[in-house]
C-alpha cells in the first residue's frame, strides 16, 4: 500500500512538547453557534500558499450526529494552523481526543481517531468563526426523551384545621 506524505512537522516538535495546553480554534462551518454532537470522518494535513508564505494545516472533517435537528448530516471544517502560537490549542484538542503522542507522528496513526465522536461547540466572533472540541463521547449520543412527570398528588386528608388565633 502506497503511504501517503504529509508535510514534516519536526521543526515544531520541541515546542509542541514544551506548550501548555489552550483553548480555541479556527474553521469552516455552516451550522448556527451552539454544541453539537459529531463524528470525526477523517483528518488532512496540507501545505497552504498564503501572503505570509506556505501555512501548515490541519482540517478536521466532521459531520453533525447531534442533536436531533435540521443540521445532523451537515458538515463541520476545523482548521488548526501549525504555528508555534497555536500548539496549545492543538494539543488541547489531541488530548480531548486521547492522542498524546508525538506532534510530526499523529498523521500516521489519524485512522484510530477517525469515525470517534466528538461534543464540539461552534462560536462567532465578529468575522470569525470556531470550533472548540468539548470533549470525546463513547459513541453516537441519543437526545435524552422527556422525563415523564408523576402525576401531581392531591390531598386526601381532612381540611387542614383554621388557626385560632388571627394576625
Amino acid at each position: 500500500m502506497n503511504q501517503q506524505q504529509y508535510p514534516d512537522l519536526s521543526h515544531l516538535e520541541g515546542e509542541y512538547q514544551n506548550t501548555p495546553e489552550k483553548t480555541g480554534g479556527g474553521n469552516q462551518i455552516n451550522v448556527p453557534d451552539g454544541e453539537y454532537q459529531v463524528v470525526v470522518e477523517f483528518y488532512d494535513l496540507k501545505n497552504l500558499k498564503t501572503n505570509e508564505g506556505l501555512k501548515t494545516v490541519m482540517e478536521w472533517h466532521m459531520r453533525v450526529t447531534g442533536p436531533q435537528g435540521p443540521h445532523v448530516g451537515e458538515k463541520i471544517r476545523k482548521d488548526s494552523f501549525m504555528m508555534p502560537k497555536n500548539l496549545g490549542y492543538i494539543k488541547a484538542d489531541f488530548h480531548r481526543i486521547g492522542y498524546h503522542g508525538r506532534l510530526n507522528d499523529f498523521m500516521k496513526s489519524a485512522g484510530n481517531f477517525a469515525n470517534i465522536y466528538l461534543n464540539v461547540r461552534v462560536v462567532t466572533k465578529g468575522d470569525y468563526r470556531n470550533v472548540y472540541v468539548n470533549d470525546r463521547l463513547e459513541g453516537p449520543q441519543q437526545q435524552p426523551q422527556p422525563q415523564q412527570q408523576p402525576p401531581p398528588q392531591t390531598y386526601t386528608g381532612p381540611p387542614p384545621a383554621e388557626d385560632p388565633i388571627p394576625f
